[in-house]
C-alpha cells in the first residue's frame, strides 16, 4: 500500500525526466528490507538473546521517552502557574 502512495507523491514533486531516478530511491529500500530483515533479525537474536532485545527495544527506550515527556509536561505546568 504505502508503495503506490510514495509512487503518486513521487510523480507529483519530481519533473517527468528525474521521475525513474525518484523512483528507484523510494522502491529499493522497499525491496531490500524484506530481503534483509529476516536475515538480520535471526543474526540479531542469535548474537544478542531475545532477553535483551526486549529490555531495550521494547522497555528502556519507550520509558525513557515516556519520562522526558512527562518531565517537560511538568515543567510547562510548574511555568504556566508561575
Amino acid at each position: 500500500m504505502m508503495l503506490p502512495v510514495g509512487r503518486l507523491a513521487v510523480l507529483r514533486a519530481y519533473p517527468r525526466d528525474a521521475f525513474i531516478r525518484a523512483m528507484s530511491f523510494i522502491a529499493i529500500p522497499g525491496q531490500v528490507g524484506p530481503l534483509m530483515g529476516p536475515a538480520v533479525g535471526g543474526w540479531l537474536v542469535e548474537f544478542a538473546s531475545w532477553h535483551w532485545i526486549l529490555d531495550q527495544c521494547a522497555n528502556w527506550y519507550p520509558g525513557r521517552v515516556g519520562g522526558m515527556a512527562l518531565d517537560a509536561a511538568e515543567r510547562s505546568a510548574a511555568q504556566a502557574r508561575i
